[in-house]
């Protein structure tokens, strides 16, 4: 005779993979991402009801890149470089790559609206980066800019780097 919770545990198909149970982690969100950056205690959190055997976990709910996205303090921010980082590495465990503004002072859309993206320090990214947060940096518009970034940021010639404006995006057509 089954037991009256083996339904619960039979696995389900989703998608393009099977869960291994039918019980699902609803999301709640906790506010514990200071600078909405994910921490390693919140890939703890997940990590821990993963081994406890939910079959799929729905993590809390994470802000937009919009002023009307959250009303709560250290949720976790689903855009921006840190943010994402934190998501992939610290989640999921797998290999991350930081993308974004490497190496410039605004995002790529700054250039559409007539402001250049000025070359900036990476010692921050350096510092996540020896951190174990992600393993690879993809720099895109700044090596647009400047074919020559790499050489510059070992040397340390941060002023000679050219800064990314609305011209070099029509080196992409």
């Amino acid at each position: 005779m089954a037991a009256p919770t083996d339904s619960l545990f039979r696995t389900f198909p989703f998608g393009t993979t099977t869960l291994p149970n039918r019980i699902v982690m609803a999301p709640m969100t906790r506010s514990m991402s200071p600078g909405g950056v994910p921490t390693p205690e919140v890939a703890a959190y997940y990590r821990r009801r993963a081994e406890g055997g939910t079959g799929l976990i729905v993590t809390e709910g994470t802000e937009v890149d919009h002023w009307a996205s959250n009303g709560y303090p250290a949720v976790p921010r689903f855009f921006g470089d840190d943010p994402l980082a934190g998501w992939t590495k610290k989640l999921t465990g797998k290999h991350a790559i930081t993308v974004g503004s490497v190496g410039l002072d605004t995002g790529f859309l700054g250039a559409f609206t007539g402001k250049p993206a000025t070359p900036t320090g990476i010692d921050k990214l350096l510092r996540r980066l020896e951190a174990g947060e992600f393993d690879l940096v993809a720099v895109g518009r700044a090596l647009l800019a400047d074919p020559q970034w790499p050489v510059k940021i070992r040397e340390g010639r941060l002023d000679d780097i050219v800064p990314f404006t609305a011209e070099h995006l029509a080196q992409l057509t």
